[in-house]
């Protein structure tokens, strides 16, 4: 699993129109509800994780409603939720860069 979501981190910013035409809101059917339970890691990817708890993500500037940095610059939009939601499910942080 976060061998998909390291893949999907690290390619979404140069392939998201992309994603987003095959179905990026398919995504969340593999994350469980917001308040549910934690996801289920192997112990391979707990260490990996532990190892690496702040990783850095580069999005879009300007792409709303997928993501885009608000007039607070804030990092805002579709992308930005599920990235707060792979935070709370996977207790990491996404040190978010604006470029």
């Amino acid at each position: 699993m976060i061998d998909f979501v390291m893949a999907w981190v690290r390619s979404h910013r140069l392939k998201l129109p992309l994603l987003v035409s095959s179905g990026l809101m398919g995504f969340s059917s593999i994350l469980p509800a917001q308040d549910g339970p934690q996801i289920d890691l192997t112990d391979t990817e707990r260490e990996w994780l532990a190892e690496h708890s702040s990783l850095r993500i580069a999005p879009a500037p300007n792409y709303p409603p997928i993501e885009f940095f608000d007039d607070n610059g804030e990092y805002r939009g579709i992308v930005a939720d599920y990235a707060t939601l792979l935070e709370s499910k996977l207790g990491i942080q996404l040190e978010v860069l604006r470029y």
